[in-house]
C-alpha cells in the first residue's frame, strides 16, 4: 500500500493552495477559521470554500499541530464534488479534480499517524474520529521522522498496552488486519527461507532485500506475541532490527528519496521490542536492551508457566 511522506504532502498542498511558505499557510489558518471569515455565495462555492479550509487544516496537521485534527474532520469534504460552471456554462472539471485531490489529503491521517488501516475510511469518519479521541493524549509529533508516534504509555510503569502496540504494528505490518498477521505468522518460516536464505552476498541490493524482509517479518514476529502468540518470541529477538542500519548500503540499492522513506516507517520499530516486557511479568532488570540473550533465556526458564491471559491481554505466570 503505497503511503506519502510528510514531504510529499505539503508539496500537494502547496500545489493545491496560493500559498507559498509555511507562513502564509498559518496565517489562511487563522483566518479561515476564524468567526469573521464570511461564506460563499453559492453551494458549489461554498464547496470549494470548504474544500479549502480542509487543505489548510491538513496542512497544519502535516506541520505537527495535532490541534488542527478537529478541524480536519470539521470540514472534510462530503464525496460528491461540487458542479462548477466556467464562464461559457460547461462544467468545470480542473476545479472539480482540485476538490478530488484536495479531499484525498485526509490519508495524512493514515500515512502520517499509527491509525490501524481498517479503521480508516474517508466516508466513514466515525471510526477514525473516534480512534484518534482514544489515542490523541498519547500521540506526539516526531519531528525528524516526520510522522506522529505513541508517547510513553500513561499506564503503571509506564508500560504500553496489547492495543497500544497492535495499533501501531498492524498498519506496518504486511497484514490488512490482526487475523492476517496471525495467517502470516503462521507461515513465516516459508516467508524466511523464500526470502532470507537465498543468499549471503554483499551486493547492495540483496543486502538490502534482505534488511527490508527481515524487518517486515520482525513486525509479524512481535505482532503475533502481542496476540498472545508465545512462540513468536523466539523469531522477535532473532529478527530484532540492528540498531543502526547500513544507510550507505541502503542508499546506493534503493536511493535517498526511498532510504529515508524507510528509515521514516521503521527507525522506531525497533523499539517495539519492549512489548516483551509490558506484556510479560518479566523483571524490569532482565530486560537489557543491550543484552537480548537475556530476554530469551528468561523466556526459555518460564515457557511451561507463561499462558496468555485473554482478560488482561497479556502473558501471567501459571501457579505451579
Amino acid at each position: 500500500m503505497d503511503r506519502r511522506t510528510q514531504e510529499q504532502y505539503i508539496k500537494q498542498i502547496f500545489a493545491l493552495s496560493d500559498a507559498h511558505s509555511r507562513e502564509d499557510i498559518e496565517q489562511n489558518y487563522r483566518v479561515m477559521f476564524s468567526e469573521n471569515q464570511a461564506d460563499a455565495d453559492t453551494e458549489s462555492a461554498l464547496s470549494m470554500q470548504e474544500s479549502l479550509r480542509f487543505l489548510h487544516a491538513v496542512a497544519m496537521f502535516c506541520f505537527g499541530n495535532l490541534d488542527a485534527l478537529d478541524d480536519v474532520f470539521y470540514s472534510l469534504p462530503s464525496r460528491r464534488g461540487p458542479t462548477v460552471l466556467n464562464e461559457w456554462g460547461k462544467i468545470d472539471y480542473g476545479l472539480r479534480r482540485v476538490y478530488s485531490e484536495r479531499r484525498n489529503l485526509a490519508y495524512a491521517l493514515r500515512d502520517l499517524t499509527p491509525l490501524p488501516d481498517v479503521l480508516f475510511d474517508i466516508d466513514r469518519p466515525r471510526q477514525m474520529r473516534s480512534w484518534f479521541k482514544r489515542h490523541r493524549e498519547h500521540l506526539v509529533w516526531d519531528d525528524e521522522r516526520g510522522v506522529y508516534i505513541f508517547t510513553e504509555a500513561q499506564t503503571s510503569n509506564g508500560r504500553f498496552s496489547q492495543e497500544h502496540y497492535l495499533d501501531y504494528l498492524v498498519p506496518r505490518s504486511l497484514a490488512v488486519n490482526r487475523e492476517h498477521l496471525v495467517e502470516l505468522f503462521l507461515n513465516l518460516d516459508d516467508l524466511i527461507d523464500g526470502n532470507l536464505n537465498d543468499s549471503n552476498s554483499d551486493d547492495p541490493r540483496v543486502v538490502a532485500h534482505r534488511i527490508r524482509y527481515s524487518t517486515h517479518y520482525f513486525i509479524i514476529a512481535i505482532g503475533a506475541f502481542c496476540l498472545g502468540y508465545i512462540g513468536a518470541v523466539k523469531y522477535a529477538i532473532a529478527l530484532l532490527p540492528p540498531k543502526k542500519y547500513p544507510v550507505d548500503i541502503l542508499r546506493e540499492a534503493w536511493g535517498e528519496e526511498d532510504l529515508a522513506l524507510f528509515l521514516r516507517s521503521y527507525g522506531t520499530i525497533r523499539s517495539t521490542i519492549t512489548a516483551l516486557r509490558d506484556l510479560t511479568p518479566m523483571p524490569d532488570d532482565i530486560f537489557d536492551t543491550n543484552n537480548p540473550a537475556r530476554w530469551l533465556a528468561w523466556f526459555d526458564q518460564n515457557k511451561i508457566r507463561l499462558k496468555w491471559n485473554s482478560d488482561y491481554r497479556e502473558y501471567t505466570l501459571r501457579k505451579m
